[in-house]
């Protein structure tokens, strides 16, 4: 949405991407359903609920050519939030195993 203007061509790329992740997000909750708590298996079905409305309000925006600096600022915060998870999960978790 950064990079490219809206037109046609790029919404049908854009919802067949959001399809894509929506599907992509659940490939672990065979994992998650044998190993994680009745909580954790709760908060990731809110999540998949947020998920596709979260592409609709991006994609809404975009449609409208709202502000841009919008859409820089949440993909800083996606990628801070990349880097934590990056952080945690190969440097703190492994030294409390």
């Amino acid at each position: 949405l950064i990079f490219n203007n809206y037109n046609e061509q790029n919404l049908f790329i854009y919802i067949g991407l959001c399809a894509f992740s929506s599907l992509l997000i659940t490939k672990d909750e065979f994992i998650h359903t044998e190993k994680c708590e009745a909580r954790e298996n709760w908060l990731h079905a809110l999540l998949f609920v947020i998920h596709p409305v979260a592409f609709l309000s991006a994609g809404v925006l975009w449609y409208q050519s709202y502000n841009i600096q919008f859409f820089y600022i949440q993909a800083a915060l996606v990628f801070l939030f990349m880097i934590y998870q990056i952080i945690y999960w190969n440097l703190y978790d492994k030294n409390r195993s």
